[in-house]
Parts: structure tokens; C-alpha cells; sequence
């Protein structure tokens, strides 16, 4: 937590360095009232009551405030002889600022700070503080407001900080719901194709079954194959299916307007997005390590969705530059890395047109989710001297299907 959010948190309970300063005021106040020569208990016992409140400084310093001032303004009202010293300002000044930075109502803050300066100036008539000319008497009001007005400024700030927080929390929600309903909208359109080759599979099973038996147990086998695949990608729809997203038919219904579906991209569609990416100016690399075996259509496409959004970053913060694509595929799981370096700042257009560049990436946080959905673990970061993305996504076995 930044530490200025830190000091504004709401107390709960007084600190240890409330208990150090309350005694640390307490001794000076008693060496002073000793100094000063008066009568001994009612000069330490007043020397108490303006130390100890200081306690109070984070969980009350409305009251705590209260209670000096009163002590102060009666003590100089009917004290035979006045003090020196400079007690009891310090505290003063203490709750001052607690009362700016903690105090919740503006109303009741603004109150403190002008009930301090009005006993101040008051006190300072009896003779506190040798006020001999009207710059003396405006120098201890210059620092009660400075005090008050310092404590207010880190309250403020604090406030600023805390709902930027806020902001970019609901930001990376949002982009994390909306990457869920695209996955699920995704991968309901895999399920629904997947059970239509089903349908196809089993009718041709059914038309040869008596003339072509042989054939006949082929479709069959595509029929099961088809079956757990779908299996699979409706575990992981109900994974992130949210109410919004069930669609009837073959096209998607928004605002009561039908949208026709594009096919769904994947692997084989990667060399599209490096064609972009080259269009923009920037030079680029493909790695393909491991033997190329076909992949279930769902993650195929979230291997496709993490290159898109890793050269898209590219895009964006690398002009210029030059980046590396490397897929890496193993007998269980599929690996992205796209390694970017140099560049001069955002790209401007790419080809014949002009190339968005987002004021905060949101992208980062989708990906996540998407290979989430996957079990699979994804880093993305500065390294050396430019930005690396790896993703890492199991390929489940037959068997796991």
C-alpha cells in the first residue's frame, strides 16, 4: 500500500508512536511547569492534561483538541502567573494536524483549526508567548493552519489514491468478465459444431450400418472422438458461462439484433496477425519448436487469442522494433512466448490506416482468464531490455476428456 494511503487509513486503535510522543511531551511539559517555579502538583497536573490527549491523536483528535484548549484558555484566565515556555503549542499543533487528516467532516475539521487559532490568539492577549506586535500574534495562527492544512493535503491525497485504486481494480474486473463472456460465447459456438458433427457422423453411421458395417463402426468412432471433445469444452463453458451468454441458433442476439458469427480463428490464422504486425513496421520472428499435431478447437483458438493480444501489445508500445514468436508444442501442453525489444513508443499507422493505441491495456487480464480456463499459467513482463509474454497451456489426453 502506498505509504500516504497507509497514514489516511481510518484508526481503529491508538499506536505505539502516539504513546511515545504523548510521553515525550509529558516530560517536556513537566521540566517546563518545574522550571517555572510554580506550585508543584497543580503546574505538573496541568502539564499532564496538556500532554496526555495526544493519544488521542488518530482515533479522536476532535475531543482530545477540546480538552487542552479548554485546560489552556482556563489556565491562562485564572493563573496567577503565566508560564513560558512553549507548552502547550506542540500539542496542539499534533491534534491540529489529526484533525485535518482524520477527521472525517470537513465541517467539524474546519471547526478545529479555528477554535485552536481563537483560543491561540486569545491566550497570546494574557501574555503566552511574549506577543509584543501583531506579527507575533500571527505566527502561532500561521502554524496551527499550517499544521491543519498539511494533515487535510495527505488526506486529500490519500482519497485520490484510494479511488484510482478503486478505478483500476473495477477496470481489471470488468476486462475479466468481458474476456469470460467472450470465452464463453467461444466456446459455445466449438460445442455447437462439435454436436453437429456428431449429428452428421451418426446419421451416416445409420444410413451404412446394414450395407457397409465396416464403415459404418469408422463413423462411429468419429461419433465418440466428437462426443468426449464436446464433453470437454462444456466443462469448461459451464466453467465461465454466465447468464447473459446462452444463445439459441446459429447466429447471436445483442439489443435484439441478430449478428452473424465469424468462424472462429486459430493456429492457422497465426500468420495474419504476424502479417499485421509487420505491416506496422515492426520486424518479426516465428519459432515453431516440436512436432505440429492438431489441437482440440478450443485451444487452439485461446493459443491464437494469446498471440493476438501479446502482437497487439507489440503494436502499441514497440514502433519500430522487433518481436519473437515461438510456439512450442510437447506431448502435453502448448507454449506461447512472444519476446519484444526496442522501439520508440507507440506505433502511429500501420499500412494505409491508423493504429489504436490504448491509454491503459486491459488485455493482460483476459488473457489470464483465458488461459485460467485452461489450467495453464501465464507471465508477462519486462525482461532485460524489452517485454516477454509466456503462456503455458495443457493439452488434456483422451483419456482426461
Amino acid at each position: 500500500m502506498d505509504p500516504v494511503t497507509a497514514l489516511a487509513r481510518p484508526p481503529t486503535r491508538p499506536r505505539w508512536v502516539e504513546y511515545v510522543m504523548a510521553a515525550a511531551l509529558l516530560v517536556w511539559a513537566v521540566l517546563e511547569a518545574l522550571v517555572s517555579g510554580g506550585e508543584w502538583p497543580v503546574e505538573v497536573l496541568v502539564a499532564a492534561i496538556w500532554s496526555l490527549p495526544v493519544v488521542l491523536l488518530r482515533i479522536a483528535p476532535g475531543p482530545g483538541l477540546a480538552v487542552v484548549l479548554a485546560v489552556f484558555l482556563g489556565h491562562a484566565l485564572s493563573g496567577p502567573e503565566l508560564l513560558p515556555g512553549a507548552m502547550p503549542l506542540p500539542s496542539i499543533l499534533l491534534l491540529v494536524f489529526g484533525a485535518g487528516l482524520w477527521m472525517a467532516s470537513a465541517v467539524w475539521s474546519v471547526s478545529s483549526v479555528v477554535a485552536a487559532a481563537a483560543t491561540v490568539l486569545g491566550v497570546q492577549a494574557f501574555g503566552y508567548y511574549a506577543a509584543d506586535g501583531a506579527g507575533q500574534y500571527l505566527v502561532g495562527v500561521f502554524f496551527i493552519v499550517g499544521a491543519w492544512t498539511a494533515g487535510r493535503m495527505i488526506r486529500r491525497r490519500a482519497v485520490q489514491l484510494r479511488r484510482a485504486h478503486e478505478a483500476a481494480a473495477r477496470s481489471a474486473q470488468e476486462a475479466v468478465a468481458a474476456e469470460r463472456r467472450r470465452i464463453a460465447h467461444e466456446l459455445h459456438d466449438v460445442v455447437a459444431h462439435a454436436v453437429s458433427v456428431i449429428a452428421v457422423q451418426a446419421g451416416a453411421a445409420e444410413d451404412l450400418m446394414e450395407s457397409h458395417p465396416e464403415r459404418a463402426r469408422v463413423h462411429l468412432g468419429h461419433v465418440r472422438h466428437g462426443a468426449r471433445e464436446a464433453m470437454t469444452e462444456m466443462r469448461r463453458l459451464l466453467e465461465v458461462l454466465d447468464p447473459d451468454t446462452l444463445q439459441v441458433g446459429p447466429s447471436a442476439s445483442r439489443g435484439g439484433t441478430a449478428v452473424e458469427r465469424d468462424p472462429l480463428p486459430g493456429t492457422d490464422r497465426i500468420d495474419e496477425l504476424v502479417d499485421q504486425t509487420r505491416a506496422a513496421g515492426i520486424e518479426v520472428e516465428v519459432c515453431q519448436e516440436g512436432a505440429f499435431r492438431p489441437l482440440p478447437a478450443a485451444l487452439d483458438l485461446a493459443v491464437y487469442r494469446v498471440v493476438q493480444e501479446a502482437l497487439t501489445n507489440v503494436r502499441r508500445h514497440c514502433a519500430g522494433g522487433r518481436a519473437v514468436v515461438v510456439l512450442r508444442t510437447s506431448i502435453d501442453a502448448v507454449e506461447i512466448e512472444v519476446r519484444s525489444t526496442g522501439g520508440n513508443g507507440p506505433v502511429a499507422r500501420t499500412g494505409g490506416g491508423a493504429v489504436a493505441v490504448a491509454a491503459g491495456g486491459r488485455g493482460l487480464a483476459g488473457m489470464a482468464e483465458r488461459v485460467r480456463v485452461f489450467d495453464g499459467e501465464v507471465e508477462a513482463g519486462p525482461r532485460g531490455d524489452g517485454f516477454v509474454v509466456h503462456a503455458r497451456l495443457p493439452v488434456g489426453t483422451e483419456a482426461d476428456a
